[in-house]
């Protein structure tokens, strides 16, 4: 953040040191027969360090980011899915952004002989995708922000599997493609 007069504005700009490190874990776990859930997770830290103008910048922050994913096979060609994120707070230079979620779904019956598949999604049903925070570091001031995304949206779609079912052959994408296929271990 600068200013001029009485107005900050903002501009982009390189920090002095960042530092990330975290752990994570994903995985795919059947529930029930129908029902498989996949799971991402992760811990994560960040820390800046910097000279901002007047100001310095010597701040950390541990975040989480959540993201389970279930899926569902109901029967007679139709299936669905449920997932959501969470993100707790998260720093980002001079900003701390608060934490957001959101739930998505969908829905999809396969049709013309299982040939096509129509679905139906829908994210952010509860709208809740909107990103605000903080503006930290500003000598006498504080500030705050707020973004008003698009972030509900439907979609409808079609597809169609054109092939008669074939397994479709293996391309052979260079020389040494070939050398494997002679070579007889």
């Amino acid at each position: 953040m600068n200013k001029k007069g009485s107005t900050w504005y903002s501009r982009p700009g390189n920090f002095e040191e960042q530092k990330d490190f975290g752990f994570s874990i994903s995985g795919t776990q059947l529930i029930m027969k129908g029902w498989n859930i996949q799971f991402y997770g992760a811990i994560n830290n960040v820390s800046f360090k910097s000279k901002i103008y007047s100001e310095n910048l010597d701040a950390s922050r541990w975040y989480t980011i959540i993201t389970p994913t279930n899926l569902f096979n109901f029967g007679k060609n139709w299936s669905g899915e449920l997932a959501g994120s969470f993100q707790s707070k998260i720093l980002s230079g001079q900003f701390t952004i608060d934490p957001i979620w959101s739930v998505r779904l969908g829905i999809a019956k396969k049709v013309l002989n299982q040939k096509g598949t129509l679905k139906l999604n829908i994210s952010d049903i509860f709208y809740t995708n909107q990103v605000a925070g903080e503006i930290r570091n500003i000598k006498n001031a504080t500030a705050n922000w707020f973004s008003f995304l698009d972030s509900r949206i439907a979609t409808i779609s079609f597809s169609y599997q054109f092939n008669k079912g074939e397994k479709l052959k293996t391309r052979k994408v260079g020389g040494a493609d070939l050398e494997k296929s002679r070579v007889k271990i």
